[in-house]
């Protein structure tokens, strides 16, 4: 998770905002309002003090000891304050601009944001719980994650400026929002290390949207509340009744969800070389955790390079352009978290019980499940691949699928590998030379594949059966 979404799951909390008619509002009445969300920890760090009409809250802690992982980490908060002033209509104008730094060090990591300016301004609505509107804009972003053991050198530093907008809306009853938003991150750096390999990626722009549909905005809180007051699997295990009956509550989360985003110009280098992507986009789609969830997903890159070692031989069969979209409907969702739900035995253990591999399998084959090829192209200079096709699960286990294949270019790189004293450009040739033999030859010189079987040992290709 970014660490702008992090802050923005801190601002969060502010939905326990009371609407209070006071001028300015009584401290104690927010502090008790916004207790059972923060935690013990938290609220001991937490002042509230009057500001002209409103209320100024602070956060800062020393080092203490929070539960995480199931384990206790050490986390510390640099002082950061917010202006909470309460408007005439019952809502409340929520800003700051400073800067934040904060520390989680657990054993055998450690986790470190540091942003030199966080400007945020938002209205919150104690109706819908939740933020009607808000902009927040980070400088300066810093974010470092490290293992603690020098011997393992593992750590990863990412850096960029970002703005983030957000709306809601209540949503289709009561207790629902609608809630959207965009993401734009300008100057995004990210660096890894793994042992003695090294990454770093680089991208002048980064850009998000997000749409969800009556979230279950109360239900959810209701479970972050519950979750607040016990941090640790031991102390799910004093009231796992309740556990699940909020989590059921909390059920299907959202009714659909979609965002898309992309990247400009993005530069990943590594010790082999580097790689480049004129663009990278993403769309995605889905339902909540429903009785019969749906869901899609498309990928798109452009303008693919790759990096110098790369033998020139392989550049021909290198795409320059990629897209493929897949989907997938009816799924058991719903059925398949009840279960989990009824099977999970809260506790240090985290024991799931016996036979649930085998109850998983039963309620998502109860009926056929169909996983869709929607399409798939890939294109270089000298080729163009399309593909679509279908997947279906029936209740035996074993995949029907049917799929086709269309190809142009595939001979004359055939003839280009076939020339080439490379063993591996070679086999690549005997590999297409064999493909190309269960071809049909259409219009255009289009070659067409169209598979399918019942399972992975036996294909029929155009009709033929290949074992």
């Amino acid at each position: 998770m970014r660490p702008a979404r992090r802050l923005g799951a801190a601002l969060a909390v502010l939905t326990a905002l009371p609407a209070l008619a006071d001028t300015p509002p009584d401290a104690e009445a927010v502090r008790a309002a916004l207790a059972p969300y923060l935690g013990q920890t938290l609220t001991k760090a937490m002042t509230l003090t009057p500001e002209g009409l409103g209320l100024k809250m602070g956060f800062g802690t020393a080092p203490v000891k929070v539960p995480f992982l199931g384990k206790l980490a050490s986390f510390t908060l640099q002082p950061y304050d917010q202006l909470l002033t309460p408007n005439p209509d019952g809502t409340w104008l929520v800003t700051s601009d400073s800067p934040v730094a904060a520390l989680l060090s657990a054993p055998g990591s450690e986790f470190a944001v540091r942003m030199k300016s966080a400007a945020f301004q938002g209205t919150y609505d104690p109706k819908i719980m939740g933020f009607v509107s808000s902009h927040m804009t980070v400088e300066g972003m810093e974010q470092g994650d490290k293992n603690s053991d020098p011997s393992v050198g593992n750590s990863l530093t990412t850096r960029a400026r970002s703005v983030i907008d957000q709306t809601a809306k209540p949503g289709s009853a009561p207790g629902l929002i609608d809630v959207s938003g965009s993401n734009v991150d300008t100057d995004f750096a990210q660096s890894s290390r793994k042992g003695f390999g090294s990454t770093a990626i680089t991208v002048p722009s980064l850009s998000s949207r997000y749409s969800v549909t009556n979230l279950r905005q109360v239900s959810i809180l209701d479970l972050w509340q519950w979750l607040v007051a016990h941090p640790a699997p031991k102390d799910w295990a004093k009231d796992p009744d309740e556990m699940r009956r909020l989590v059921r509550a909390a059920l299907p989360l959202y009714d659909n969800m979609q965002a898309s985003g992309g990247a400009d110009r993005a530069k990943i280098v590594t010790m082999f070389g580097t790689v480049g992507l004129d663009r990278v986009a993403y769309e995605f789609q889905c339902s909540g955790i429903s009785p019969e969830a749906a869901m899609s997903q498309e990928i798109t890159i452009a303008g693919l390079t790759l990096p110098s070692v790369v033998p020139d031989w392989v550049n021909p069969m290198v795409p320059t352009y990629a897209r493929v979209k897949i989907s997938a409907a009816d799924l058991p969702l719903a059925s398949l978290a009840d279960e989990l739900l009824a099977s999970y035995n809260p506790g240090p253990i985290r024991a799931f019980e016996r036979g649930l591999p085998e109850r998983i399998k039963t309620i998502f084959l109860a009926d056929p499940r169909h996983f869709t090829l929607d399409s798939l192209r890939l294109h270089g200079p000298e080729f163009d691949v399309f593909a679509s096709g279908r997947l279906t699960l029936s209740r035996s286990g074993l995949p029907v699928y049917n799929v086709t294949i269309e190809a142009f270019g595939l001979r004359k790189i055939q003839s280009q590998l076939k020339l080439s004293k490379e063993p591996a450009a070679r086999r690549i040739a005997e590999f297409l030379t064999h493909a190309l033999s269960l071809a049909a030859v259409e219009e255009g010189g289009k070659t067409v594949w169209r598979m399918r079987g019942s399972d992975l040992s036996t294909i029929y290709v155009n009709g033929y059966k290949v074992d």
